[in-house]
């Protein structure tokens, strides 16, 4: 079945040129404006870059051309809004979700082909940057404290990233004071280990970490799956990610906490 072609907007001939000048030199002010919009929608569909093309391809200076602001107070005039962009609705659920659930259940907790001991199985996360000050965010007080409700020349911030152990439940929070970053969380997940009491690191075969798929800990980040190569060859354990479905974070361990 043949495919329909779009229509193709029409070219003026000689003729209509001259007569659309002639009109146009008899208007003034806001009537002459109209008249260049009708003229827009008539022969340009609306298209205000389109009508400014053609009229500099018949030769109209820079000067005689109307500018943008006069070109969309022309079109609001003839019903012409402006609209809302729709964003992009992402699929929340893919045919692989189920699948990547069901790896994700039988790799947890599983030591790596060839090893055996303890598979010390963690859970991080990195929040949204928090600015410092005296800010008003919805809390509540019994005395006379006032705060601003904006966050506007906000010098200091502070980044949350927590570790949490999903055996035995012990969280760790480091705040940083810049961005999210790969190797901020390599970093603070390195201060994490030296902290471990020597006898349970040694006790360690394997370490595991639930990471969500964001932008500083994509399993697609060369940066982060460096700083990760780094971090297993500085402390002697093979590392294992594992990844939740895409949209589907609130089910790593971490965010319950």
């Amino acid at each position: 079945m043949p495919i329909p072609r779009k229509a193709a907007r029409p070219v003026l001939a000689s003729s209509q040129v001259e007569d659309l000048r002639l009109a146009g030199s008899k208007l003034t002010g806001a009537e002459r404006r109209s008249f260049q919009a009708s003229m827009a929608l008539k022969y340009c569909g609306g298209n205000a870059r389109l009508a400014e093309m053609r009229l500099r391809g018949q030769g109209f200076g820079e000067e005689r051309l109307p500018s943008p602001g006069t070109m969309a107070e022309a079109l609001n005039r003839n019903g012409y809004r402006l609209r809302k962009v729709v964003k992009a609705k992402p699929q929340k659920k893919i045919p692989q979700t189920d699948a990547i659930f069901a790896n994700l259940r039988e790799q947890d907790g599983k030591p790596p082909d060839g090893a055996c001991g303890r598979v010390k199985r963690l859970s991080m996360d990195c929040k949204a940057t928090v600015r410092i000050g005296e800010r008003s965010r919805g809390g509540r007080t019994r005395g006379d404290h006032e705060a601003a409700d904006h966050d506007m020349g906000c010098q200091q911030r502070h980044v949350p990233f927590g570790i949490v152990g999903e055996d035995g439940g012990g969280l760790c929070l480091t705040f940083g004071s810049s961005h999210k970053t790969s190797d901020f969380l390599a970093g603070s997940l390195t201060a994490w280990w030296e902290h471990l009491p020597p006898q349970e690191r040694a006790a360690v075969s394997c370490l595991q970490v639930k990471v969500d798929n964001g932008p500083e800990s994509s399993g697609v980040r060369t940066q982060f799956l460096k700083r990760m190569v780094g971090f297993a060859d500085l402390i002697g354990v093979p590392l294992r990610p594992l990844y939740c479905p895409p949209y589907h974070s609130k089910y790593n361990p971490i965010e319950r906490c």
